[in-house]
């Protein structure tokens, strides 16, 4: 029974020891009032998108977006680490995304994270597709989605809007016959 409270004491010294370590490095001297306190590392991830503009589309990709009569606030990036190029674009008071992707087959590059309520096949030019929609937080809002296996491509477009979504401005926007 001795030994047991012995060994008890014990760890809970080593314990009391371990702590009284560990926080000596916090009492270290306090930084003075005129020096400025170290920068805290950063932290998260690092932003894959880069600002581009329609040339730098056209060198990585090969080809690039068709700006539709009429839109606005026109603005391109590019995610080089994950082969997608990008086109945000204002068109009759709808928010619209277009992107291109290096794809072998079908897949979805949109970012668009939905419990889709309707999805309709949907052809751009002589590219098969579909067009997925749903209604979330009181707005509409749907992606396009075409592979084109003759050049390795998928080609997306979405929207958020109160408004309804006309999918077929997506022949405006990409470059298909």
């Amino acid at each position: 029974m001795i030994l047991r409270r012995s060994f008890v004491l014990l760890l809970a010294a080593l314990f009391m020891l371990t702590l009284a370590a560990c926080g000596k490095d916090a009492l270290a001297a306090p930084v003075a009032a005129t020096e400025a306190a170290p920068e805290p590392a950063p932290f998260g991830l690092v932003n894959p998108w880069a600002a581009a503009d329609e040339a730098a589309v056209k060198a990585k990709f090969g080809i690039t977006f068709s700006v539709p009569d009429g839109a606005k606030d026109v603005s391109y990036r590019i995610a080089d680490s994950l082969g997608i190029a990008e086109m945000r674009f204002t068109l009759d008071g709808v928010e619209w995304n277009a992107r291109i992707a290096e794809s072998e087959e079908f897949n979805d590059v949109s970012g668009m994270n939905y419990v889709w309520q309707k999805q309709e096949k949907a052809a751009l030019g002589k590219i098969s597709g579909s067009v997925r929609t749903c209604v979330a937080d009181g707005k509409n809002v749907g992606v396009g989605l075409w592979h084109n296996p003759t050049l390795n491509m998928m080609f997306t477009l979405s929207a958020s809007s109160e408004k309804t979504l006309d999918f077929s401005i997506a022949g405006l926007v990409f470059p298909v016959k």
